[in-house]
C-alpha cells in the first residue's frame, strides 16, 4: 500500500495523495514498539493471553492499513465510525490484555496514537475532533482504570495530549500540502487538456480560413473574368463566322472583344483589391449593374434593367455580391437560355435589397447550377441571405435575392 490519503476527482476517477510510504512504515512501527514495551515487561503471561494479544495486535495491523484504505475508498460517515469504534476497541483489549503490574501503560498507549493520524486523513474536521475526544478519554480511563490512578493521570495526561495536538497539527499540514499539489498537478493536467484543444480548435481554425480563401479565390475567378472571356469568346466567334461576309460587322465584333477585355483586366485588378480589403466604391449598386450591362455582348437579346424603390448607399460586400449575381445570371441567360428578353429588377426597402433576373428563354424542369451558381449561393450566404430559383419548360428562369441590410 502505497498512499494514506486518496481522493475523488470531478471525472471520478480516484487520484492518490501521497504521504509518503513512511506513513504505513511508521504505523508498523508505532504499533510494534507497543507490543514489544507490552511482551518486555510482562512477568507473567498464559498461552490463552499470549495468543489473544498476537492475534488482536494482527487484526490492529492489517485492519489500519488495508481496512483504513477501504474506509478512505468509501469516505461515509457510518463507515468511518465503525473503523474507528473497532481499532479504539482491539486497542483497549490489547492493552488490559497485555497489562500487569510491570507493564509502562504509557509506552503501551502508543498504540491509540495512529488513529490519530488517521483520524486527521479522512474525517472532516468537527468528526476529527470528536474521535480525538474520544482517544483522549480513552487514554485516560485506561490509566485511571488500570494504572495508579490519578497518580498516574496527572503525571501523563498533559503528555499525551501534547503529542495528540503535536500530531494533529502536523498531520494536518501533510494531509493540506498533499491535497494543494493534487490540485496543482489536476490544475495542470487541466491545462494541458485546454492547450491541446486550443491547438486542435487553432488548427481547425486555419484550415477554414484557407478553405474559405480557397474557395473566395475560385468565386472572384469564375464571376469575374470567366464571365469576361465568356463574353469574348462569343464576340470572337461572332466576327469569325461574318468576317468573310461581313467585314465591317466583324471589326465591330473585335473592338468589342478588346474593350471587353480591357474591362476583364481592370476586373481583375479590382478582385485583387478586392481579396485585401471589401470593394469599396462611392458608385450606387444601380450604376455599377448599369456599367456591367453596357459591357456585356448581348446580340439580339433585349436586357431590360429597372431599380425600384429609394436607392441608397449599400455595404461594399452586398454590392459585390449582387453585382456577381448579376453578372452570372445575365451570362448564364445569354449562354443557355436561347432567350429574346432578360428582366432585371433591384428593389430596395428599408430592411432588405432584392434582385430578380428572369429570361424568357427554353427553361427546364431539372436545373443544375454549376459552379458559378455554388459560388453564387456562398457569396448569399455569408450575408445571411436568401436564394431561389425558379423555371420551367418553356417558362425560362427566374433568380431572385434576398439580402438583409439591417
Amino acid at each position: 500500500m502505497k498512499s494514506l490519503f486518496r481522493i475523488f476527482n470531478k471525472s471520478g476517477k480516484n487520484s492518490a495523495l501521497l504521504l509518503g510510504n513512511g506513513a504505513d512504515i511508521a504505523f508498523l512501527l508505532v504499533v510494534l514498539s507497543a507490543f514489544f514495551s507490552i511482551f518486555s515487561t510482562l512477568a507473567e503471561i498464559s498461552f490463552f493471553r499470549l495468543i489473544s494479544i498476537n492475534v488482536l495486535g494482527v487484526a490492529y495491523l492489517l485492519f489500519g492499513i488495508y481496512g483504513f484504505n477501504y474506509v478512505q475508498k468509501r469516505h461515509l460517515i457510518l463507515v468511518d465510525g465503525v473503523y474507528f469504534f473497532i481499532q479504539i476497541t482491539i486497542a483497549v483489549l490489547i492493552l488490559v490484555l497485555g497489562n500487569d503490574r510491570n507493564s509502562n501503560l504509557t509506552i503501551n498507549s502508543l498504540l491509540l496514537l495512529p488513529l490519530v493520524v488517521q483520524s486527521v486523513i479522512i474525517l472532516s474536521r468537527s468528526w476529527m475532533l470528536f474521535y480525538n475526544i474520544v482517544i483522549i478519554i480513552v487514554y485516560a480511563v485506561i490509566l485511571m482504570r488500570l494504572g495508579e490512578g490519578m497518580v498516574l493521570l496527572a503525571a501523563n495526561f498533559p503528555i499525551f495530549f501534547t503529542g495528540q495536538i503535536f500530531i494533529v497539527f502536523f498531520t494536518q499540514m501533510a494531509v493540506t500540502e498533499a491535497r494543494s499539489r493534487e490540485k496543482i498537478e489536476r490544475l495542470v493536467n487541466e491545462l494541458e487538456e485546454a492547450n491541446d484543444h486550443l491547438r486542435d480548435y487553432a488548427f481547425k481554425v486555419e484550415e477554414l480560413a484557407i478553405t474559405q480563401e480557397r474557395n473566395r479565390l475560385a468565386r472572384e475567378i469564375h464571376d469575374g473574368l470567366g464571365h469576361y472571356l465568356t463574353s469574348i469568346n462569343m464576340q470572337l466567334q461572332a466576327a469569325q463566322a461574318v468576317m468573310d461576309t461581313d467585314p465591317q460587322k466583324a471589326q465591330a465584333g473585335l473592338t468589342t472583344a478588346r474593350e471587353l477585355t480591357k474591362n476583364a483586366l481592370a476586373d481583375v485588378r479590382q478582385s485583387v483589391s478586392t481579396l485585401r480589403l471589401p470593394m469599396a466604391s462611392n458608385k450606387y449598386l444601380s450604376e455599377l449593374i448599369q456599367q456591367h450591362l453596357d459591357s456585356v455582348a448581348h446580340g439580339e437579346v433585349l436586357i431590360h434593367f429597372i431599380p425600384e424603390g429609394e436607392e441608397f448607399q449599400l455595404d461594399p460586400k452586398i454590392n459585390w455580391t449582387l453585382l456577381r449575381a448579376t453578372q452570372e445570371g445575365v451570362n448564364n441567360a445569354l449562354k443557355h437560355a436561347q432567350c429574346e428578353n432578360i428582366h432585371i429588377t433591384l428593389s430596395f426597402d428599408f430592411d432588405k435589397v432584392e434582385l430578380v433576373i428572369q429570361d424568357d428563354g427554353i427553361g427546364t424542369t431539372n436545373y443544375q447550377g454549376g459552379y458559378g451558381l455554388v459560388g453564387l449561393q456562398e457569396r448569399v450566404h455569408l450575408l445571411n441571405g436568401s436564394l431561389e430559383i425558379q423555371s420551367g419548360k418553356q417558362k425560362g428562369l427566374r433568380l431572385k435575392i434576398g439580402v438583409p441590410i439591417v
